[in-house]
């Protein structure tokens, strides 16, 4: 990497950052007070649990706006730079547009990865201990929830319900377990229901039944009564945490959506979230696309505030267009690999052209 590179790509980072602390603290100060109005009077929160369950939310809640703050970071180091003079240095001397603005694409698709594959993560993480802070503070409990469980294979399906679920002793009261087998046409058919008054999950993946009820397709094993019974299930404690509303992070994701495609389950929406991140670059890449476009006009030329207000609302209607499409690919109107991917290449597509015509004709 040359010393302009270097230099170009440290200006973007620390004008990226500090986009990132602005719209981090806007965000963090609006949730501690929406926090603070909801929950401050309540008997054993404090201001620092608060204060606590807000760092924990933040990552989660800014990675939705990510690509604004890549957007707003590129335009200020641009801006920086034109306002500088730098920028027309860089042209007297020979280099074109593509030569200096290069670090600054290879920056924001880093930005992207970087994201994905590791802030991503962490913001699951932290969500998680958010969760469990809550349940712990006695603010969200699970108890007393009816439970709806489905897990299989390519063997078969199995539907759980219970009335009620104890998680600090995974145990489930007036459970219903209902087996299915799947035929030569891949159809289910009914294989055996237990009806037992109450289930323990056991770490060796096995469901423990108490005071059980059998019934099934075999004639011969109808009501049939057993004190207590164990059976195989795919369940851990983990996935019982249903409420959550934290979707899992970007590692975890093929795992997961196979095993939702297994048990029967719709998986579109954890398919969207694996193609949003896997975008997420590329999308970032846009957003700077957009930034470059507005940064070829000279400062002492006029009119530079004209084009970075058209810049960020080009920004927000990008967002608005990539939610839109994102939405449809939610309900199965568009395949998800269009819904996700479309809006980003568009702009590229859009981007480069103008870049272009500027710089080349």
């Amino acid at each position: 990497m040359s010393l302009l590179d270097r230099y170009i790509v440290k200006h973007t980072l620390k004008s990226v950052a500090i986009a990132f602390l602005i719209l981090f603290s806007l965000i963090a100060l609006i949730d501690f007070f929406e926090l603070n109005r909801k929950w401050g009077d309540n008997d054993g929160i404090s201001t620092f649990h608060i204060l606590q369950m807000t760092s924990l939310k933040m990552l989660s809640l800014i990675e939705e706006a990510i690509p604004f703050v890549v957007l707003f970071g590129i335009i200020g180091a641009l801006y920086s730079l034109n306002r500088q003079s730098e920028l027309v240095i860089m042209r007297a001397s020979g280099l074109s547009a593509w030569r200096y603005l290069r670090p600054v694409f290879l920056t924001a698709i880093g930005l992207g990865v970087f994201w994905t594959s590791v802030l991503n993560p962490l913001a699951s993480h932290t969500m998680n201990m958010h969760e469990k802070q809550l349940e712990s503070l006695g603010i969200r409990k699970y108890n007393g929830e009816t439970v709806w469980l489905r897990e299989g294979d390519y063997k078969g399906q199995t539907l759980i319900h219970a009335d009620y679920y104890a998680p600090k002793e995974q145990r489930f009261d007036t459970i219903t377990i209902t087996q299915f087998s799947l035929n030569a046409d891949n159809r289910p058919e009914f294989k055996t229901r237990y009806d037992a008054k109450k289930a323990y999950l056991l770490p060796s993946r096995h469901l423990k039944l108490i005071e059980v009820k059998e019934n099934s397709a075999d004639l011969r094993s109808r009501n049939t009564e057993y004190d207590s019974l164990v059976i195989p299930t795919s369940l851990q404690a983990e996935d019982i945490k249903f409420r959550s509303p934290q979707l899992p992070n970007f590692w975890k994701l093929p795992e997961q959506i196979e095993q939702l495609k297994l048990a029967g389950f719709s998986s579109t929406k954890l398919n969207l979230r694996w193609h949003n991140l896997l975008s997420l670059p590329l999308m970032l890449l846009a957003m700077a696309f957009i930034a470059a476009c507005i940064s070829m006009r000279h400062i002492r030329q006029g009119g530079v505030l004209r084009l970075m207000v058209t810049g960020i609302t080009i920004g927000f209607l990008v967002f608005f267009a990539n939610s839109v499409f994102s939405a449809f690919g939610e309900s199965s109107t568009l395949p998800i690999s269009v819904a996700v991917w479309i809006v980003p290449i568009m702009t590229l597509f859009l981007g480069a052209t103008y870049l272009s015509k500027v710089e080349d004709g």
